[in-house]
């Protein structure tokens, strides 16, 4: 009897422990490894800002005073307008039709080329993005710091209500929308936050405090799961490598989308700057334009990331 006794508390002791072994597991932010190719260059006459087509077939990018495009495999360079003279700034193509946001804040028709104005305030930085179902523009405003929705095609605008998880207000650089719609994500000094559209205190995806790094240009993946940016790394070796890089190197990583403790990652590295990460419709490959291989001008590029 007594060796029945043993054997039952031993049993309920083991039932435990695994019981809590599993429930920690359960727990425990999911680790995967992505498969991340070499980078190929895309553009050989310059190129920045790049942002892909709906249907996956082109790359829009500012190419120096027009809007341009090509092909994801490097050909069919083609310019869709020109500015005159001027520079058209950032874009952004709609997950639906033809139409391309651009400036502060105007539509380019990808097929016709034909501009037409949205809405503009001096306070707008030139960054404005598309929401999923094309019904609104999200742009960061500096009268005072916020980020700004502006419906589409009516123009109205509101304020996206945020608080920073220090309790002051969001800076709300560069936003970058949610693949469902329903969250935005954005440069708040050192770290990356993001916030419902509807307002609350923001939440940490990447935190650069800890390390002292700079971080900027977040964009979030179509399918919801991936939040790329650009992190401050390594320090120039000369000083004409600094006065290029602005003193330091800049690299594409991501982060999972529910914060960095479940996903962090290290896309781009080298003795070379690279900016304006952009997601391929499948969330496959990132765009972006970099200095690569020392250029003393930024190209378009992709490199590969899934699992």
């Amino acid at each position: 009897m007594n060796t029945d006794k043993h054997s039952l508390v031993a049993w309920l002791l083991l039932a435990v422990l695994a019981f809590s072994c599993g429930k920690k597991k359960a727990t425990e932010p999911e680790q995967k490894t992505p498969a991340i190719t070499p980078p190929v260059q895309l553009t050989t006459t310059g190129g920045y800002d790049p942002a892909a087509s709906p249907d996956g077939q082109w790359v829009v990018f500012n190419g120096g005073g027009v809007i341009a495009k090509i092909k994801p495999d490097g050909t069919g360079l083609d310019t869709i307008t020109d500015a005159g003279g001027g520079d058209p700034d950032w874009s952004d193509w709609t997950r639906k039709g033809n139409l391309i946001v651009i400036g502060t804040v105007a539509t380019l028709d990808a097929t016709t080329g034909e501009i037409q104005l949205v809405a503009y305030d001096d306070c707008y930085e030139s960054n404005p993005v598309w929401s999923p179902d094309g019904s609104q523009i999200a742009i960061t405003s500096r009268c005072p710091d916020r980020i700004v929705l502006i419906s589409y095609p009516g123009g109205d605008t509101s304020s996206v209500p945020c608080d920073d998880p220090d309790g002051g207000g969001c800076d709300g650089e560069g936003p970058t929308w949610s693949g469902d719609g329903n969250w935005l994500a954005f440069e708040d000094g050192l770290q990356i936050l993001k916030v419902p559209k509807s307002g609350d205190t923001a939440q940490v995806v990447y935190d650069g405090s800890k390390d002292d790094k700079d971080v900027s240009q977040p964009a979030w993946s179509p399918d919801g799961k991936w939040i790329a940016f650009v992190r401050e790394d390594s320090t120039a070796t000369s000083f004409f490598d600094s006065v290029w890089n602005f003193f330091s190197y800049g690299h594409i990583w991501v982060a999972d989308a529910r914060g960095e403790s479940f996903g962090l990652w290290q896309v781009t590295t080298g003795p070379y700057s690279d900016f304006d990460p952009a997601w391929s419709p499948d969330s496959r490959f990132i765009y972006f334009s970099s200095n690569l291989p020392g250029q003393h001008r930024r190209e378009i590029w992709k490199v590969g990331f899934s699992f």
